[in-house]
């Protein structure tokens, strides 16, 4: 398996990325609720709160 990661400029304050498994993408749909894009289909991301680094914020968004 190959991961590639692209550091966020300082100030950063969200998170994406693409994850690719057996040549396949995963998605997921966004909250139907959301005021951005209500139920729409996204890639994987979300905030970086305050005590997180942009890779422990990005695996948290894939583990929820």
């Amino acid at each position: 398996m190959e991961s590639v990661v692209m550091v966020e400029p300082d100030g950063a304050t969200h998170v994406a990325a693409y994850v690719v498994f057996d040549d396949m993408i995963l998605i997921q749909r966004r909250a139907v609720d959301r005021r951005f894009l209500p139920g729409a289909w996204d890639v994987i991301g979300g905030a970086i709160e305050g005590h997180e680094t942009a890779i422990d914020a990005l695996l948290r968004e894939v583990s929820e």
